[in-house]
């Protein structure tokens, strides 16, 4: 009788575990796409940069969101997602490396969305360990870490939620306090110097936000 309830257990258990991925799987087709900016040769630059980091970039895949507000996040299903407005920001190739970096390390380290903002700080400050590694791997220098981060804490900076701002602000200074340097860092880029890397930028965000004459039909 025990064997019988105990393999009737095993049967339940993987039938449910069975469902539960079926409905996972369904949610995820059901799931709105996120819009996309299509910006083939920023994107293809990226997905070069990723190629560079340690993990391999076949894992992952590159989406460029037209959000102009400065956003870079990773999921589960291994995509990284950054927006216009954070390519806005970037002065070298560095530093969307550090960028890279850091969105794989959270993957890497299996972190999970906080619950509150207030316990984002311990993620962020492991991600940016990593992330420094691998540029220090790579004889990148630690101060294009330090220019995006000073960027990105700029007053001007728009801030989803107004009242977590200083809270933001916070954070960044921290993680600011907590980088250390590369003792072998020698580089700034690995495939185009800053003048091209900008290039390449400014030139896709100019055809994406050109706007279409008066009277033409779309």
């Amino acid at each position: 009788m025990q064997r019988r309830r105990t393999a009737f257990r095993r049967i339940w258990n993987s039938a449910i575990a069975g469902c539960t991925l079926v409905l996972a799987a369904c949610s995820s087709l059901t799931r709105q796409p996120a819009p996309e900016w299509q910006a083939p040769a920023v994107r293809q630059h990226v997905k070069q940069l990723l190629c560079r980091l340690p993990s391999p970039c076949r894992h992952f895949s590159v989406h460029l969101s037209p959000l102009d507000r400065p956003l870079a996040e990773i999921d589960f299903a291994r995509r990284i997602v950054i927006s216009k407005g954070m390519l806005r920001l970037m002065h070298s190739e560095a530093e969307l490396i550090f960028l890279l970096a850091h969105e794989v390390a959270h993957y890497e380290l299996s972190h999970r969305p906080p619950r509150s903002a207030a316990k984002r700080l311990p993620l962020e400050l492991a991600a940016d360990t990593r992330a420094l590694e691998v540029m220090c791997r790579l004889g990148l220098r630690d101060a294009a870490a330090r220019s995006l981060l000073t960027r990105l804490n700029e007053p001007g900076r728009e801030v989803v939620d107004e009242s977590l701002k200083e809270l933001a602000s916070t954070e960044v200074r921290a993680r600011l306090a907590a980088l250390t340097g590369c003792a072998a860092a020698q580089h700034e880029t690995l495939l185009l110097d800053p003048s091209a890397f900008r290039q390449l930028i400014e030139a896709a965000l100019a055809a994406s936000i050109t706007p279409a004459p008066e009277g033409t039909i779309r």
